[in-house]
């Protein structure tokens, strides 16, 4: 049982080799040769590394720049911010999976590791098999968790929109309900419905939900908006670095919104409007969770 146990994780990794061989993986380590010495390492199995980062700082910056498939991420990293807080904050802005790279193992350094849900370690000094079999099994796992991850999203979602069509309420209530779903499940302040305005080559608001009261312009430029370009290539627009888009509304600028995506709503193939979900903060939409808004948004096409 012991052998083929071996031969299963063998297949698993060879299986595994095929599919990530080309995968870019990000190498947070603050000593130069041990960095140059991992880079190396990588290039020979057929890695790709789109970028390196010495300290916890900038581990965070570049991984939001690069977004690398997966990060290798030293523990102990000179500086104000060690390699688990830069993890965290990985974590909190973007789905990469990380694996640490250490050379401590003791139980209190594991501890504060494990709350960060890293998808494996490797223990200094660590042979190049043992890089290659942890890379691909935690690229394998990610992409099975995020799998699952979304089927429960979507369902959630689905859930969520037959639950409001089921009840006996006016157009405008369903409407408003909609727009607090993808206000509350997107982590953001504010969801609005817009509608082309007959004559005029602009968005209308209709509607609109959700914590925040800020200022709402009556209508934004089709060609000059986000939610125009969503309008316009009939599909999602994300902008999470919202006051660098030159498609930005300043008057949103101005009350502090970050991140913004625009969801075209459609029926019987033509577009009725646009939804657009305002968070205050930067790089809040990840791709699951447009996928989640989506799904929503699609409700409004079935009302």
């Amino acid at each position: 049982n012991r052998h083929r146990s071996l031969d299963l994780t063998a297949l698993a990794v060879h299986y595994c080799s095929a599919v990530y061989t080309k995968a870019k993986i990000m190498v947070v380590e603050d000593s130069n040769i041990i960095s140059r010495d991992i880079q190396k390492r990588l290039g020979n199995l057929g890695y790709e590394v789109p970028a390196t980062a010495v300290s916890g700082e900038e581990a965070v910056e570049k991984a939001g720049q690069v977004q690398p498939d997966l990060i290798l991420m030293d523990i102990n990293l000179k500086g104000q911010m060690d390699g688990i807080e830069a993890a965290q904050k990985i974590q909190d802005q973007h789905s990469i999976p990380i694996v640490y790279l250490t050379a401590q193992s003791d139980d209190a350094t594991l501890r504060r590791a494990k709350l960060t849900g890293p998808f494996g370690y490797l223990l200094k000094p660590f042979e190049e098999r043992d890089l290659r079999t942890t890379i691909e099994v935690a690229l394998y796992k990610h992409e099975s968790d995020s799998k699952v991850r979304d089927e429960s999203d979507q369902n959630l979602a689905l859930f969520e929109v037959a639950r409001i069509l089921a009840q006996p309420w006016s157009f405008e209530d369903k409407c408003k309900a909609v727009l607090r779903a993808l206000s509350r499940l997107g982590n953001a302040e504010m969801a609005t419905l817009r509608v082309p305005e007959a004559g005029v080559p602009a968005l209308k608001l209709v509607s609109w939900a959700g914590s925040a009261n800020w200022e709402r312009p009556e209508f934004l430029s089709i060609s000059q908006s986000v939610a125009g370009k969503a309008y316009q290539e009939k599909s999602p627009v994300v902008e999470n670095n919202y006051e660098a888009s030159p498609l930005a509304d300043p008057s949103a600028v101005s009350q502090g919104i970050k991140s913004v995506v625009s969801i075209p709503v459609v029926a019987g193939g033509n577009i009725l409007g646009v939804v657009n979900v305002l968070s205050q903060k930067p790089d809040n939409f990840l791709p699951r969770t447009v996928r989640v808004l989506t799904a929503i948004a699609d409700g409004l096409g079935k009302l």
